[in-house]
């Protein structure tokens, strides 16, 4: 007689599987579609899926199997042009083949190791735009390699290049890509997702060699037409990559995605119900300018502040309320599914079109840059961040940010909401035409310090039930901090 114990210690193999076809005649065809489609999906999807993993992997993987079947197809491609370069057939295929292995493991590994020294600390702070300027890099590689061809003379300088810029592409894609399956986790499950994605890129990869075999047979040695496949393949290449970081929704917060969030908040603060006062430890710490003008200014400009957040308004009252997270007018932020489609994946050419993102935020400027400033005005902002563990410098048509040695992740918050409001205070000064002097430019950074310690209990919270780990703040290309 079964027992309550029984139910329990019932395996997941023993439970009825959707879309499993029961015993009888009709289903003689059906079972064997099943358990083909249940071997596929055991090979190449992590145990549990759907449920454990995050949205847009399946997209993630369509986009990376074209990525990689792309790929593999121009590499058959560029290494049948270097063989044809050394002389196919000539007698020469020793050589090659002893000259491309010293290229491809001896430069190549080379290459690797001077960009993994150099550049490597950047991986973690803009992903997806270095795994899309790996498929460039090795997109470029490959069409070096083939136009070796043209130039059998040059065929060392232009293999070496060629396996340098791979070596450097293979080890940005492989460190972005551990970044992605982290992304895609959500049952303690990054192994079985690591796994299953070397999976799928070897049975698309073979099938990218086999379409590469059977397109180099149909070239043959005609420059015209492995350019005219070259590029075709590249475009696919690149297109499926770009694809493939627009479904990722990572969940840390880098700077492009915390810059657009910051903004999105303080779009969406209300209109407060009073003006500000300020704090009688920051009016009286004034050395650079009279006590009485510098408190009556900053005043002033939070009293007319465009982000509209002052004392007594939302921010404020979000510190000392528990609001509802679902109640109609609290401020929600978009979570990172709806955050990955307009995420830029290379943020630059951003900031150029979209004036409101200027003058850029930089974090971890050195401090020997920041001596370049004036004295009086660096001294008088350390002064003013005295209390803080961050330091908003603006300078050299930037706003930098610099975290002190002992700053926690909501620091870091606090810093960039802080350098977003200092912004919007630069933002409309330029479109009245004047500049900050130093008395209004020190009152604008108190201002807008006040209202960032004011708004980052809230802005924390509203990123928190949105779904992002705010506990994973990369924003540092290199850490650079100091105390104060």
């Amino acid at each position: 007689m079964g027992t309550g114990s029984d139910v329990l210690l019932t395996t997941a193999s023993q439970q009825p599987q959707a879309g499993k076809p029961q015993n009888g005649s009709n289903n003689l065809l059906q079972r064997p579609l099943w358990l083909v489609r249940e071997q596929l999906r055991a090979t190449f999807l992590p145990s549990g899926y759907l449920a454990t993993v995050g949205p847009g992997y399946l997209p993630f993987v369509w986009w990376q199997a074209v990525h990689h079947a792309a790929s593999s197809a121009n590499g058959v491609l560029a290494s049948t042009f270097m063989l044809y370069s050394v002389g196919l057939g000539a007698g020469a295929i020793p050589t090659a083949g002893a000259i491309n292995w010293v290229l491809k493991d001896g430069l190549g590994q080379l290459g690797t190791l001077l960009f993994g020294k150099t550049i490597a600390h950047r991986f973690d702070i803009n992903t997806k735009s270095w795994y899309l300027m790996a498929s460039a890099k090795l997109d470029v590689a490959i069409g070096l390699e083939i136009c070796t061809l043209l130039c059998p003379p040059y065929f060392l300088v232009m293999g070496a290049g060629a396996n340098m810029l791979k070596g450097l592409a293979w080890m940005a894609g492989g460190s972005t890509r551990s970044a992605f399956n982290v992304s895609f986790a959500r049952d303690n499950n990054i192994a079985d997702i690591t796994a299953k994605a070397t999976s799928q890129t070897i049975c698309t990869s073979l099938l990218g060699t086999t379409a590469g075999l059977s397109l180099a047979s149909a070239i043959g040695q005609s420059i015209p037409a492995a350019l005219g496949a070259y590029t075709v393949l590249t475009s696919v290449h690149l297109y499926s990559a770009y694809r493939c970081v627009q479904s990722i929704p990572l969940t840390s917060l880098n700077p492009s995605r915390l810059e657009a969030l910051c903004e999105h908040f303080l779009d969406a603060v209300p209109q407060p119900g009073s003006r500000a006062v300020l704090p009688d430890a920051l009016s009286t710490r004034q050395p650079f300018a009279p006590q009485q003008e510098s408190s009556t200014e900053a005043e002033a400009m939070r009293s007319r502040a465009p982000w509209k957040a002052q004392q007594g308004g939302s921010c404020e009252r979000a510190t000392t309320s528990q609001e509802d997270p679902d109640e109609p007018g609290v401020i929600t932020l978009p979570g990172p599914i709806e955050l990955a489609a307009t995420d830029p994946v290379v943020p630059w050419p951003e900031r150029w079109r979209d004036p409101g993102l200027r003058p850029s935020i930089r974090v971890g400027t050195p401090i020997a840059k920041l001596h370049q400033l004036p004295g009086d005005l660096l001294a008088m902002l350390v002064d003013l961040h005295q209390t803080e563990r961050h330091l908003l410098i603006p300078g050299g048509g930037h706003l930098h940010l610099v975290l002190h040695t002992d700053a926690e992740p909501v620091h870091s918050l606090q810093a960039y909401l802080h350098a977003c409001l200092f912004r919007r205070i630069l933002r409309k000064q330029a479109s009245s035409g004047h500049q900050l002097p130093t008395t209004k430019l020190q009152a604008a950074v108190t201002a807008s310090l006040i209202d960032s310690k004011l708004c980052v209990p809230q802005f924390r919270q509203r990123l928190v039930h949105a779904g992002w780990a705010t506990n994973k703040i990369v924003i540092e290309p290199k850490r650079c901090r100091g105390t104060w």
